[in-house]
């Protein structure tokens, strides 16, 4: 298999997904408007946060001993989806029991204005509750795709899911009017049908004995544990900007930070594809091997990330006022500061695969941790101050920290230096010849 083919064909897969989140993105913008999309982007967030708690590190664990098992990689996903649809259910049902704190927390300053949440917020907030199984199986699911080297078949159920949830919503909106809870039911159809396809194209490449194994099951929740602190504090960090800029900033503030959140995180589809793309090499991989692949991979994806970076800056500085509306203009500078933290961000991750390959899982969450902390003091000093370009300078310092540590501790532990991790050389263009040319 072609570290080329996996990583061209996941890029164009994952720009195609980008492509249609980036329409969805204009259509809920358009629709709902800056006030409309805060509380939307409020209201997924439950399930989103809830999902980096209860997954239990289950879905990393599995794809790691799917990718070093492959011969066992049936029991395992079927553990797997298991897991996720319990965990999920039950989750959904304790979530509800908080049900008027969640409310508190979306109807905040602003909210009687925001004419796409009337009446239905209830429903809203319901309905992405319940959407919590189906996140937990995507992510579990996708993990196992990319653990059998399915990198395509993963990319394709990403698409399929962003595909149909912008269909889903010119449809609800056209049908029924544009509203926030219209816009949680198309992303709940479009999850399903992801997931759907997914498990399609899951059960033509696993191998061995299709059934649950309470060894393995048990043998797989062990090693999850062990990371579950990372899995929350890297979620946290990239995602607690939006709650804390909800508790300073009116809802349209919080909807122009999301959006410029929303585009930032798109431009990772350069790292998604290689990250995914190096999973099951590096994971399927001896040490020494890996010592090499790893940090031609970070000083790879640094060749490619500022560049695509700068391009994305200035093509967003015309097009997002006539795309999403002159109310988002706001949001470019905050899209405009994320990007170089969200590089830096990315190659500590691809440092996190190789340590989690190698037997530690512990690495991401000490470094996770200490920019989170960073995170929540940052933001509580400058939002109040500066609003929402004051959270996205916090978020530029703390990812990039992030991906510091991470690098720094990947350099300690394995023994390479950290120039060869941070500093792209010019040999490295032959380094990718010779992997293109070479079949692995």
């Amino acid at each position: 298999m072609s570290l080329l083919r996996d990583s061209g064909g996941a890029v164009i897969l994952q720009l195609a997904g980008a492509g249609l989140q980036f329409v969805a993105g204009i259509l809920l913008a358009r629709w709902l408007l800056a006030d409309g999309r805060g509380v939307f982007g409020l209201i997924v967030l439950i399930p989103e946060t809830t999902r980096a708690i209860v997954n239990w590190g289950f879905g990393t664990a599995s794809t790691r001993f799917s990718a070093k098992n492959p011969s066992e990689s049936a029991s395992i996903s079927l553990n797997a989806i298991s897991f996720g649809v319990f965990s999920g259910v039950l989750f959904s049902g304790v979530l509800l029991l908080f049900f008027p704190w969640l409310l508190e927390f979306v109807q905040g300053e602003g909210f009687e204005e925001v004419l796409a949440a009337q009446g239905g917020v209830e429903i809203a907030i319901t309905l992405s509750v319940l959407s919590l199984p189906l996140l937990l199986l995507e992510s579990f699911l996708g993990g196992q795709l990319v653990a059998l080297r399915a990198i395509l078949a993963s990319n394709m159920a990403k698409v399929v899911q962003t595909g149909s949830f912008a269909a889903a919503l010119w449809i609800l909106f056209h049908q029924y009017g544009a509203s926030v809870t219209m816009a949680v039911v198309a992303r709940l159809l479009s999850f399903a049908l992801g997931n759907l396809f997914a498990v399609i194209a899951l059960s033509q490449v696993w191998k061995g004995p299709k059934r649950l194994s309470r060894e393995r099951l048990a043998e797989v929740f062990r090693f999850g544990i062990r990371t579950l602190p990372a899995s929350i504090a890297v979620f946290m960090l990239f995602r607690i900007d939006v709650a804390l800029v909800r508790i300073w900033r009116p809802v349209s503030d919080v909807g122009i930070y999301v959006l410029a959140s929303s585009l930032a995180m798109l431009f990772q589809v350069v790292g998604f594809a290689v990250e995914r793309s190096l999973v099951p090499r590096i994971m399927g991989r001896s040490g020494e091997e890996t010592k090499i692949l790893t940090p031609l991979a970070t000083r790879c994806f640094l060749w490619v990330g500022f560049p695509v970076a700068t391009v994305a800056v200035l093509l967003a500085w015309p097009l997002v006022p006539v795309l999403f509306g002159e109310e988002f203009a706001p949001a470019l500078l905050p899209f405009a500061i994320f990007l170089p933290g969200l590089v830096f961000g990315n190659v500590g991750q691809i440092c996190n695969t190789d340590l989690l390959g190698r037997g530690f899982p512990a690495y991401a969450s000490y470094s996770a941790a200490v920019a989170l902390t960073l995170n929540i003091g940052l933001n509580i000093w400058l939002i109040p101050t500066v609003g929402i370009v004051g959270a996205a300078i916090a978020s530029l310092v703390c990812y990039t920290l992030h991906g510091v540590i991470l690098s720094t501790i990947y350099s300690k532990v394995v023994g390479v230096p950290l120039s060869s991790m941070l500093i792209p050389r010019p040999s490295d263009v032959g380094r990718i010849v010779g992997i293109i040319r070479n079949r692995s």
